[in-house]
């Protein structure tokens, strides 16, 4: 399913649009069947489920970390990426200065494998960081020079909210 998870009317009315497009087609499907075989749970298996996210959300330049950890929420875009790290607040919250450093290096590479492998150009270098705020910074060859994601194309944070499959 296909869902739109914005405030942005404008999106969420283009990928509203979207769905009704092909929403006849699926019904035919439902309904096919080749010698009392039901093609239709077979086919969805080969397809995954994707959540949209928008772009708005995706671009701030940081969070504050009180906040995302009281309203995850509010956040859907960082907390998925926190999932699919793994991140452990408690874990965190629990270490001395070097520990926090540690974890947040250890995170940071693991997204980093896993967008890299997905991605298929140059490499990508994320630094997850944690103060009073988050904030994900990236480096590449073409900008030696750590930026924040709003500073990079929607290419690439469009390319980050399709490792949430």
């Amino acid at each position: 399913m296909i869902k739109s998870n914005t405030n942005n009317d404008t999106t969420s009315d283009s990928v509203n649009s979207i769905i009704s497009s092909v929403k006849p087609y699926i019904d035919d499907i439902e309904e096919l069947n080749i010698n009392g075989y039901h093609v239709f749970n077979d086919l969805m298996y080969y397809i995954p489920n994707f959540e949209y996210l928008s772009l708005v959300e995706e671009l701030k330049n940081s969070y504050l970390y009180n906040d995302f950890i009281l309203h995850r929420e509010n956040y859907p875009t960082l907390d998925k990426l926190m999932k699919l790290v793994q991140w452990d607040e408690e874990n965190y919250n629990s270490r001395n200065s070097t520990g926090k450093k540690l974890l947040l290096a250890h995170a940071s590479k693991k997204f980093e494998k896993m967008f890299n492998d997905f991605w298929g150009q140059d490499d990508i270098t994320f630094n997850i960081h944690i103060d009073d705020e988050i904030s994900i910074l990236v480096t590449d060859k073409l900008v030696e020079m750590p930026q924040k994601l709003s500073m990079r194309s929607e290419g690439l944070n469009g390319a980050i909210s399709f490792l949430f499959i």
